[in-house]
């Protein structure tokens, strides 16, 4: 609406006051336990406006903005016994994504037709040694585990952590309500860890290709899955 309208932004709360009964209804049903995507465009604001003023400079900031604070006044009225789920303990939380490019190099390597097939398996050797080099694995890891899941088919809430007794290397156990797998991001997989493994030989086993030689692969069989 425009100021002249007399009824500034109220149209914009008509339409959301709709929405939001229609949310707490549903939540209301199922106890809280439901989940859902919501999918914002990043929209820039306008520069004139009081959000872009305070720190959002996109549509979606204002959405992940509200979400937080949503959160918090659930917390709030649990606290105080005035919630909409009585004294139930819930999971409150969510994650951001955005589209992004792979955190994994193309291969884009082309032979030259005019050098000898030797020639060109040493360039492609130099060109995944290079392309391996630009990986930030240690910088990253969080994303990497988000891609591999999901290319791998794990829902987006899924849970990670770390299982012990695995003495060479970090090895995590990822599980969604449908599947379940270890997965190990480090750049080598130990031998020790191959052995740590036979305590698991039923689960499937997610790593990194290059953290694998050909007899290593050979004694994981076909319980592995290599990126």
């Amino acid at each position: 609406n425009t100021d002249s309208s007399g009824r500034y932004h109220s149209n914009w709360l008509d339409m959301m006051y709709s929405r939001l009964l229609i949310a707490r209804q549903l939540l209301k049903e199922d106890g809280g336990n439901r989940k859902f995507i919501l999918v914002q465009l990043p929209e820039i604001t306008d520069e004139k406006s009081e959000a872009y003023k305070a720190g959002y400079k996109k549509i979606s900031d204002i959405t992940i903005e509200r979400n937080k604070r949503v959160i918090e006044n659930i917390k709030k009225e649990q606290k105080d016994n005035k919630g909409l789920f009585d004294d139930k303990k819930l999971k409150l939380g969510f994650k951001v994504y955005k589209p992004a490019k792979s955190n994994f190099p193309r291969v884009d390597f082309q032979p030259d037709p005019d050098i000898s097939e030797d020639e060109n398996v040493e360039l492609l050797k130099k060109y995944i040694k290079e392309k391996e080099a630009t990986l930030e694995f240690k910088l990253n890891q969080n994303y990497i585990f988000d891609e591999v899941l999901l290319k791998n088919g794990f829902m987006l809430n899924y849970k990670l952590e770390e299982v012990k007794g695995f003495t060479k290397n970090k090895v995590y156990k990822a599980n969604d309500e449908y599947k379940e797998c270890l997965i190990c991001l480090d750049d080598s997989i130990d031998e020790k860890t191959l052995s740590e493994l036979e305590l698991y030989k039923e689960k499937l086993f997610i790593c990194l290709e290059r953290a694998l030689d050909t007899t290593k692969k050979y004694l994981l069989g076909d319980k592995l899955i290599a990126f």
